[in-house]
C-alpha cells in the first residue's frame, strides 16, 4: 500500500532572454536595493479542515492567454481573474469578497484552503519567478505573499516548499535553499526577528536544508568558488498527510534524496546519499532529477524515488528504494 506523492511541476527557465522581462528586473531591483541596506540587523493547530484542490493545467509562462479559473472549496468558490492586476473573488454564504493580488502576480497556478480565513495561492511572476499570497476570505485581505521558485503546497493547506528566491541577473553564483512557510503562523513567525517590513517579500520561510541554516538576507547569493547545493528535483513530493515532504540535492555532482519530516510545524530533515553511478554510470556530468516520490506503508515504511535524464541525458528512469535501517538513518537501495 502507499501513495504517490503530490507535487507541482515547476522547472526554472534557464533561457537568459526570458529571465530578463520586466517582472525579473524589478525583483532583481529591489533586491539589490535590499542588499544595500545589509546593515539591518538580522537574527538569526488548529485541527485539519476539508479542503478542494483543483491544479491549473498551465505549461509555461503565458499570461496573454490565460483565462479565467472558478475553484470550489469547501463552503466557499474562489474565481481567479485574468486581469491586471489579478483579482480572486470569493463568495461564501452569501458573502462576496473581491481581492487584488499583488500587482506582480501576473499568472495563477493553484491554490488550497488550510482554513476559513487562510487561503494559500500560488502563480508566476514572469518565466522563472514564482509567488506566493496567502488571502483571507473572510475580511478579503491579502495576509501575506513572498517570492520564490518552484513553490508547492502541502495537501491540507498549512505548508508551503519552495526554494529561496534569488536574482536572475547581478550575481556571480547562487545555491538553492529549500525552504518551508507554515500557514499557521503570522506573517511575522515566518520571518526572521527584527527585519524590516521591505524584506518580507524576499525572507519568508524557514530553512529546511541545507541543515543548520538561518535564512539570511544574500546568504544564497555570491558564495564565490565553493561547492553549492543545487536543488535536483521536478519538484517538491508531498505525502497525502503533509507530514513528509521529498526533494533531491545535487553537491559537487554527487546526489542525495531529502526527507523532511513535519509534526505540528516542527521540523527535522534527513537524506540519503544516491551513488551516481547508480543513476549516471557513464556520463559526466550528470543532469538527471527526481521526478517521482511514492509514499509506501506495506510491507515497510519506505519511499520510492524514481530519476529520469534530462538535458540530453538518455531518458531513461532509476529506481531507488528509501528507508531507515536499524540505526535509524536514511539509507538508499537501487532496485532495478
Amino acid at each position: 500500500m502507499g501513495t504517490t506523492g503530490q507535487r507541482t511541476l515547476m522547472h526554472r527557465n534557464n533561457d537568459k532572454e526570458s529571465r530578463s522581462t520586466l517582472g525579473g528586473h524589478r525583483l532583481a531591483s529591489l533586491l539589490c536595493m535590499a542588499l544595500a541596506v545589509g546593515s539591518l540587523p538580522l537574527y538569526a493547530q488548529q485541527g485539519p479542515v476539508r479542503h478542494v484542490e483543483v491544479p491549473v493545467d498551465q505549461s509555461g509562462f503565458h499570461p496573454t492567454t490565460a483565462q479565467d479559473v472558478t475553484l470550489s472549496f469547501d463552503g466557499m468558490v474562489a474565481t481567479f481573474k485574468a486581469s491586471s492586476p489579478m483579482t480572486v473573488v470569493m463568495e461564501s454564504a452569501g458573502s462576496r469578497k473581491t481581492v487584488t493580488l499583488p500587482v506582480e502576480f501576473n499568472q495563477f497556478t493553484s491554490a488550497r484552503l488550510y482554513r476559513p480565513d487562510r487561503l494559500v495561492i500560488s502563480g508566476m511572476v514572469n518565466g522563472d519567478v514564482w509567488e506566493v499570497v496567502i488571502v483571507d476570505p473572510e475580511k478579503g485581505s491579502v495576509v501575506d505573499h513572498f517570492v520564490c521558485y518552484s513553490p508547492a503546497i502541502s495537501p491540507d493547506g498549512r505548508y508551503v516548499a519552495f526554494v529561496k528566491f534569488f536574482p536572475a541577473h547581478g550575481v556571480d553564483s547562487v545555491e538553492d535553499h529549500e525552504m518551508l512557510y507554515d500557514v499557521a503562523l503570522s506573517p511575522e513567525q515566518n520571518r526572521p526577528p527584527r527585519i524590516a517590513h521591505h524584506l518580507y517579500l524576499y525572507l519568508a520561510g524557514k530553512v529546511v536544508f541545507p541543515p543548520g541554516l538561518a535564512n539570511r538576507l544574500g546568504d544564497n547569493i555570491d558564495i564565490g568558488d565553493v561547492p553549492a547545493h543545487m536543488m535536483a528535483s521536478d519538484g517538491f513530493f508531498w505525502n497525502d498527510q503533509s507530514t513528509s515532504v521529498v526533494f533531491a540535492d545535487q553537491f559537487r555532482d554527487e546526489y542525495a534524496v531529502v526527507v523532511v519530516k513535519i509534526v505540528n510545524g516542527a521540523f527535522t530533515s534527513d537524506s540519503a546519499s544516491i551513488p551516481k553511478q547508480w543513476i549516471c554510470p557513464d556520463i559526466t556530468p550528470c543532469f538527471e532529477h527526481l521526478a517521482r516520490a511514492d509514499f509506501r506503508t506495506s510491507p515497510a515504511r519506505s519511499i520510492d524515488v524514481v530519476f529520469r535524464g534530462v538535458n540530453g541525458t538518455p531518458a531513461k528512469e532509476t529506481h531507488v528504494v528509501i528507508l531507515r535501517n536499524d540505526s535509524g538513518r536514511l539509507a538508499a537501495t537501487p532496485t532495478k
